[in-house]
């Protein structure tokens, strides 16, 4: 894992994805990160050190049957008293251990 990478998957974000993964499983959701975080990984992970991105949020997608689950995940994670829902956006969740995550959500399943 090369410096830049270390930098990336902070502690902070490290935990925040694996409660997502835990609550994600809870419910048999199917998940991605995507967006510029997802591919400064991927560059870091072949030892490209460019960092492209000018945001700091993470983009998670999922795949969802209907916005009713859509509603039951955000509730589960505000539950867990690490992600607040932007009042804003609707799709983005603020965690409390890091910044903001956007749920871009598909219908494919």
């Amino acid at each position: 894992m090369s410096e830049n990478n270390e930098q990336l998957l902070t502690p902070s974000v490290l935990k925040m994805l694996k409660q997502l993964e835990q609550e994600f499983s809870k419910f048999g959701i199917d998940y991605f990160i995507v967006g510029a975080f997802a591919r400064d990984l991927h560059f870091e992970n072949h030892n490209d050190k460019t960092i492209l991105r000018k945001t700091s949020d993470i983009d998670i997608a999922i795949c969802l049957s209907d916005e009713s689950q859509f509603q039951l995940i955000v509730k589960a994670l505000e539950e867990t008293g690490d992600f607040k829902q932007n009042e804003k956006e609707p799709i983005k969740l603020e965690s409390v251990s890091y910044t903001h995550l956007t749920l871009p959500t598909s219908d494919l399943v």
